[in-house]
Parts: structure tokens; sequence; C-alpha cells
């Protein structure tokens, strides 16, 4: 092929085309590199990390902010009987999406003075929630749950101190299922105190 210089360039003569021309496909070391695995392998990476960030600043977070637990002497014809008592709860979303509370478990347990192992009686909505939505920032009042020493459950000591546990099942908008875990101890009436607050988990 014969070049000429016209207008400061050199241009092949006869209007041939030259030799060199721009691929048609990428050469095989641009897709199979290390280098270029590894790009894509961080893209990913990049990606799942940009959407759990996502997750964390928009999730819903539930907290417990108050418990209460109000005991029921019950007598028939002059006659004792075991106790009964009411729990509820109070709930607040201080995320930015809606929560979906599936279900509210209270349990309880007296604590023996022999060091024996704790005997727990668990109470729960059966599910009334059903899905019940929590919107961002905002509060709900659970329904009270009625519990008490029923045949074939162990005995609840209501003059002793006892242990309960209010765990929160819901789900967030990212649909994950989370659990809220709080411990509380009873000393008779009018004294609840929080022990400690799990944070929730998936």
């Amino acid at each position: 092929m014969s070049w000429t210089l016209k207008n400061g360039i050199w241009r092949p003569e006869n209007g041939e085309t030259p030799l060199n021309k721009t691929a048609d496909r990428p050469h095989w070391l641009t897709v199979g590199s290390p280098v270029a695995i590894l790009a894509v392998i961080l893209s990913l990476l990049s990606l799942q990390t940009g959407r759990q960030s996502m997750e964390v600043g928009q999730r819903a977070y539930i907290a417990i902010n108050g418990v209460t637990f109000e005991t029921h002497e019950n007598h028939i014809e002059g006659q004792q009987l075991p106790p009964t008592f009411d729990f509820q709860c109070l709930l607040q979303n201080g995320g930015n999406t809606p929560a979906y509370i599936r279900d509210i478990h209270y349990r309880i347990a007296t604590i023996g003075g022999d060091g024996a192992p704790l005997k727990w009686t668990t109470f729960t909505t059966q599910q009334a929630y059903r899905q019940k939505m929590i919107a961002a920032k905002e509060a709900f009042q659970s329904d009270k749950v009625r519990g008490g020493s029923y045949l074939g459950q162990p005995e609840i000591d209501l003059h002793k101190d006892n242990l309960i546990d209010v765990i929160v099942f819901y789900t967030d908008v990212f649909q994950r299922s989370r659990t809220l875990t709080s411990h509380w101890v009873y000393s008779g009436p009018g004294n609840l105190s929080l022990m400690t607050v799990e944070p929730d988990s998936d």
C-alpha cells in the first residue's frame, strides 16, 4: 500500500483500506484476564454493600417502651384461686419504614430460693395481630393478654420475685423476620423494672 502526504496528513492512495482496522470483538485478554474478573467481583461486592447500607438506614427499628403487668385476685365462695394477670406493652417504631408485628409472647417464671431451674410459662397473642403495621416513627399499644396459673402449668408465686420476658416478632419492608426480647423483674404490685434488652436479631 502506498501513502501520499496531503494537507499535512498521510492518506492511502486510490482509496485503499489500511490493513490495520478496529477489531470487531474484544480481545480475549480483556475478557478472561484476572483484572477483568476482579473488576466484576468488586462491582458485585460494592452492590451488595450498598444494599446492606440502604437496609440499615431505612429499615424499621422496634423498641419496647413500656410493659404493664396487672394482677387480679380470684375468689369463689370464699375459696382463693390462683391469681390471674394481664400483660401489655407499648411499642415504638424508630425506623424510617413500617414494621409488621406478627406476634408478641410473654413468659413468666418465679425465682426460687433454692437455685432450682426456672419454670417458664408462656402466654401469646395467638397471632391476633396478623401482620399489624406500625408506621415509621409511630407507637402502638398492644392488646392485653390474660395469664394465670392453670392446671398443668408451673405454679407462679406473685409473692416472690418473678422474671418476665417480652418477645416481639416482626417483619420489616425488606421481608426480614426479626425478634426483639426484653427482660423484666416483677417484685410486687407497681414494681416492674427493666433488666436488659437484647438487640433485635434475624
